[in-house]
């Protein structure tokens, strides 16, 4: 080889070399933890609008949410009144709902819930069921479910494993005959609790199911095939946290890829509540046992979108995740021109009484303990004193900046934050000796007769306990006018 070949040859080396190295140093988007990233809106309550669920799909597309299942509990054509068509214009709604999804990279998936009457032996009925998915499918939608959860009756018939099995496999046969990639999930009446938890014979609980829990799971595994995810809530109906092991073990009864149903920040059944926080609870194992996670949403979908956002983000990158630094940009996001005062408020719902990791309104607690803690002091209540004072003020600057679906969907809440912050500051005054004492007591009964919970993590021990989770029962008001209660007695 000539001396100007191996110059040549070291040259064309050299810049392969330096091509290879500039491409190692080009940061690359990584892949998405879960195949599945989305929100289902499969709560009990009044179903989001057309044009709320767009400003869903937008919102949850651009943090890279992926999928949104339409599932509201109360749509009577959904659950209670399946056999009933949609008509020319709800159609219309469900094209532009997957229109949207689809310029966003969301797919809109439908689902149908008709456990509760579904009749086995009626060719009319598996006929009614092949043509309202027809026509969802006509209207754009390319992901579908079949929902057989909270069937409360013994002896509904599809109640029976092999009947249950039969009747997802032939959903899912509906939906493969389209031949476009449309595809389908399924949940049980198993949806809920750890693997062993399910198979204990004292599981299920709610009814009476006429075979064990082991029979579903196999006839599921002999009848449905075994790329077809079913949905799972975790170890709870609403889960505290998702362990990896716990979702491992139940992966491997139902042997087939498993979505969490995740019920959070769903309130429909505390309806008192708001929870404005992040997402917490879910760790970074989770990515390679669970398939996917949809988060439920709560009954008010523009404050809902705080999760949405907190959800976002883990579910990009578990690994990674910051609740607080998700929580901040969230509530910003949200707030908007009022990001201020709704970070305020925000505060005070931000806990949640069954999640793992969750407090509630820490600002006002950290203000509480410095001026009644063991190191208490007048500095200290002239700090908490500032904070009630814009606690007081948070109402009319939310109604002044604050988008109004925002203040629409919170009013009840913010009413109840500025009644009860006026009360407090009422009992600091009458520490001071400027106000007398049943002035304040006055006002604090008033405020809490309000009907919302406020800086308040409540929920009751028999739902705790048939939860399968531990509750906090947390009142940072309570504790407050407490504190000042003890403070004028002494």
């Amino acid at each position: 080889m000539s001396r100007r070949s191996s110059r040549l040859r070291a040259a064309v080396l050299a810049a392969a070399c330096a091509a290879l190295a500039a491409c190692s140093e080009t940061p690359s988007e990584p892949p998405p933890a879960f195949r599945v990233r989305g929100t289902i809106e499969g709560f009990y309550g009044p179903p989001y609008t057309r044009e709320q669920r767009e400003r869903l799909l937008r919102f949850g597309g651009a943090r890279g949410l992926d999928t949104y299942v339409y599932a509201p509990k109360l749509d009577p054509k959904h659950r209670e009144n399946w056999r009933e068509p949609y008509t020319p214009a709800e159609l219309a709604d469900f094209a532009s709902l997957a229109a949207t999804g689809e310029s966003v990279g969301t797919r809109v998936r439908f689902a149908i819930s008709p456990g509760l009457s579904f009749d086995p032996a009626s060719p009319a009925d598996e006929s009614l069921l092949a043509q309202k998915i027809a026509s969802l499918h006509d209207a754009g939608v390319r992901g579908f479910a079949l929902l057989l959860d909270d069937i409360t009756q013994p002896g509904a018939p599809v109640l029976d494993p092999t009947v249950q099995a039969r009747l997802v496999a032939r959903f899912v046969g509906i939906v493969d005959a389209f031949g476009d990639g449309s595809d389908a999930w399924f949940i049980g009446p198993l949806y809920a609790g750890s693997a062993e938890e399910i198979l204990h014979p004292s599981f299920p609980g709610l009814v009476e199911y006429p075979a064990p829990p082991q029979a579903y799971w196999d006839a599921y595994a002999a009848l449905v095939p075994p790329e077809v995810p079913v949905l799972w809530t975790g170890p709870g109906v609403i889960s505290g946290s998702i362990p990896g092991d716990v979702a491992r073990g139940f992966r491997a009864l139902a042997r087939r890829p498993v979505i969490a149903w995740d019920n959070v920040p769903v309130n429909d059944i505390f309806p008192r509540d708001l929870f404005l926080g992040p997402v917490t609870g879910r760790g970074a194992d989770l990515p390679g046992v669970l398939d996917g996670v949809v988060f439920n949403l709560m009954t008010q979908p523009t404050a809902g979108l705080v999760a949405v956002a907190t959800g976002a983000d883990y579910l990009r990158d578990p690994g990674g995740y910051d609740p607080e630094a998700s929580f901040a940009r969230a509530v910003a996001d949200v707030g908007g021109a009022a990001a201020a005062p709704f970070a305020r408020f925000a505060d005070l719902h931000r806990g949640h009484p069954l999640l793992d990791g969750s407090v509630e309104a820490p600002e006002l607690a950290g203000r509480i303990e410095d001026a009644f803690g063991p190191s208490g002091s007048p500095a200290g209540r002239a700090r908490l004193r500032g904070h009630l004072e814009a606690l007081a003020a948070t109402e009319a600057e939310l109604r002044r900046d604050a988008d109004p679906a925002l203040v629409s969907e919170i009013e009840p809440w913010m009413e109840k934050t500025t009644a009860l912050s006026r009360a407090a500051l009422l009992g600091l005054d009458a520490l001071e000796g400027r106000e007398p004492a049943e002035s304040f007591r006055a006002a604090r009964d008033g405020a809490a007769a309000l009907p919302v919970q406020v800086a308040a993590d409540r929920v009751s021990e028999s739902f705790a306990a048939f939860n399968a989770t531990t509750a906090k029962n947390v009142d940072r008001f309570a504790d407050l006018f407490a504190a000042i209660e003890a403070a004028l007695a002494r």
